[in-house]
């Protein structure tokens, strides 16, 4: 019974200590939820998503962000690798779309870095998106790419100019991050 009593009080303990972490995931999970903007509502919700009818339809709603998630991070984010996409992020820009915006996140570019989606940096950049545009810790697109070992985004960041001396606030620019000789050697 003692036994018993044990392996109850420890199960709840555990499941206690789990609790922060959860409430904390959907608190950042939820935040600018009731401030999403059409784009948002419709993006994160692919199964739905038709976005040859939103780009005809043209109603984006405010594409500013509410100090969340910038709209046109979050379409890049939840986009598909498919041409009719990069069409909707030069519709949202032309219609308002923050290039060069930090949110919650990251910037547009940096998100399209992650993704490492060409395409996408090409189209930003022909937007007139900072290649050198550092988000809150002064991390570059540049050295976004370089951590993450994006070789593809490297390449496009720097034929658009991007810095590969910019430091970070810790010091360190692109090549310290650097994963691999190949992403070292593209970054010298």
């Amino acid at each position: 019974m003692r036994q018993l009593i044990q392996l109850i009080i420890t199960s709840l303990a555990i499941v206690f200590s789990f609790l922060p972490w959860l409430l904390g995931w959907h608190l950042i999970m939820s935040f600018g939820q009731e401030n999403a903007s059409i784009i948002q509502v419709q993006v994160r919700n692919l199964e739905s998503v038709d976005v040859k009818k939103m780009i005809k339809i043209h109603d984006y709603g405010d594409l500013k962000s509410d100090g969340g998630f910038n709209p046109l991070s979050e379409v890049i984010l939840y986009s598909k690798p498919d041409p009719e996409w990069i069409e909707l992020i030069d519709d949202l820009v032309k219609s308002g779309a923050i290039v060069n915006e930090i949110s919650s996140l990251d910037t547009p570019l940096q998100t399209a870095v992650y993704r490492n989606n060409t395409e996408f940096i090409k189209s930003l950049i022909k937007h007139g998106a900072d290649v050198n545009f550092p988000d809150c810790d002064g991390e570059t697109p540049l050295v976004l790419a370089s951590e993450l070992g994006r070789k593809e985004a490297i390449i496009e960041l720097l034929r658009a100019g991007a810095s590969k001396e910019r430091k970070d606030k810790h010091g360190k620019t692109a090549v310290n991050y650097a994963k691999n000789n190949e992403i070292t050697n593209l970054l010298k």
